[in-house]
C-alpha cells in the first residue's frame, strides 16, 4: 500500500525502498586517531558508553545523540571543536578549511528551525555547496529531523530513481568508491530533470520513513549509504546488460 501524503515522492517511495533496502550492515567505522581525538572532547563516561557497542549503526546512533546537545551549547569552543571532529574525523573530509566549519557553526546557532532553512537556502544558493560538510553538521546536531547527503546517498537513490525510469536526479558530490563513480559516470550521461538538492532528500527520506515504519531519518541514511556499492553495481550491470540488447 501507498503511503500518500501529497508529497512529488509518495508514489515512487514503495519502489526505491524495496531496491535500497538489501540488508547491508552499517559499515562505517572510526579510526584510533579519531577515537583518541573525541576522548577529548566528551566526558570519560559517554566515551565508554558509545564504544561499548559493538554495533556500528548502534556507535553511530548514541555517538550523534551524545554530541547532539554540544553543539548548540554555550561552549562554543568546545562547539568548534566537535564540528570540525565531525566533518574532518569521522567525515574524512580534510580539505575543509577550519573558518569554513566555524562559519556554519555559527550561521546555525543553536540549530533552530529558522537558522537552518536560512542557511540550506544560502548554502544551495552558492557556488561551493559543501553539502557532504555541512550535512553532517545537522545530521550530528538534530538526527530525527536532517540526515547526511553524500555521494553514496545521493547515487544510491539516482542509481533507483534511473532503474525506475523516473527522470528526477539528486545532485551528487564526488565520491571516493569505484563502484560509485563509474554509477555516476553512466548517471551523468542520463538526461534529467531539474537537479534536485537537499530538501528534497530530506523529503523522501521521510516518505521511506514512513513506509517502513521502523526506519528513522537516520536508519534510512545509513541504509543509503551502507548499500551504495551493491546498488551501484546492480545499476551498473543493467545499464550494461540493456546495451546489449
Amino acid at each position: 500500500m501507498i503511503l500518500d501524503h501529497g508529497c512529488e515522492w509518495c508514489k515512487i517511495t514503495p519502489a526505491i525502498l524495496q531496491q535500497v533496502d538489501l540488508g547491508n550492515p552499517y559499515p562505517f567505522s572510526i579510526g584510533p586517531k579519531g577515537r583518541e581525538r573525541l576522548a577529548q572532547l566528551i566526558s570519560r563516561e559517554s566515551y565508554i558508553t558509545i564504544f561499548s557497542e559493538s554495533s556500528a549503526s548502534v556507535i553511530n546512533q548514541k555517538l550523534r545523540s551524545e554530541i547532539a546537545l554540544r553543539l548548540s551549547a554555550v561552549n562554543r569552543e568546545k562547539a568548534e571543536a566537535l564540528a570540525l571532529w565531525i566533518i574532518r574525523e569521522w567525515g574524512g573530509i580534510r580539505r575543509r578549511t577550519q573558518q569554513s566549519v566555524v562559519n556554519w557553526l555559527e550561521n546555525l546557532g543553536c540549530f533552530d528551525d529558522h537558522s537552518v532553512r536560512r542557511f540550506i537556502r544560502d548554502q544551495e544558493s552558492s557556488a561551493q555547496n559543501g553539502v557532504s560538510s555541512w550535512s553532517k553538521l545537522l545530521a550530528f546536531a538534530a538526527h530525527m529531523n536532517y540526515a547526511i547527503y553524500d555521494s553514496r546517498t545521493a547515487t544510491s537513490l539516482n542509481c533507483v530513481l534511473s532503474l525506475n525510469n523516473d527522470p528526477r536526479r539528486f545532485y551528487m558530490p564526488p565520491s571516493r568508491n569505484t563502484a560509485v563513480q563509474s554509477a555516476q559516470a553512466i548517471l551523468s550521461r542520463e538526461s534529467n530533470l531539474k537537479v534536485r538538492r537537499y530538501n528534497d532528500y530530506l523529503a523522501l527520506l521521510n516518505c521511506i520513513t514512513n513506509n517502513k515504519k521502523s526506519e528513522t531519518l537516520l536508519t534510512a541514511e545509513m541504509m543509503l549509504f551502507s548499500n551504495a556499492p551493491m546498488i551501484a553495481k546492480t545499476f551498473i550491470f543493467a545499464k550494461t546488460e540493456r546495451k546489449k540488447i
